[in-house]
């Protein structure tokens, strides 16, 4: 993995360790990496108080006919999720 990867991993399980303190985040943590998985490296949400998520640089801000939605759509940042994840003994497909 090239330096700027490792960097963006490093960046991205650290904010995910500060989702962890609440455990809401952690059931929405999941469910993206479900979404993630099912959907071929797409998922899409669009409530607002989700927005940290993109601020975290987990999401991607995207325009639609809708309003706007917030897209996990880089592989380095579901694979950073989930290592965290499982770091943490959740396993997202158990998880409801």
């Amino acid at each position: 993995m090239s330096n700027a990867a490792q960097s963006a991993a490093a960046d991205a399980q650290s904010n995910v360790k500060k989702f962890l303190e609440n455990k809401v985040e952690v059931h929405m943590l999941c469910h993206m990496v479900i979404a993630f998985e099912l959907k071929g490296g797409n998922i899409s949400f669009a409530k607002q108080s989700d927005a940290d998520f993109m601020n975290a640089s987990l999401c991607t801000l995207h325009d639609e006919s809708h309003g706007y939605s917030y897209c996990m759509n880089e592989l380095i940042v579901v694979q950073a999720v989930k290592k965290v994840l499982q770091e943490e003994k959740v396993q997202p497909e158990l998880t409801t």
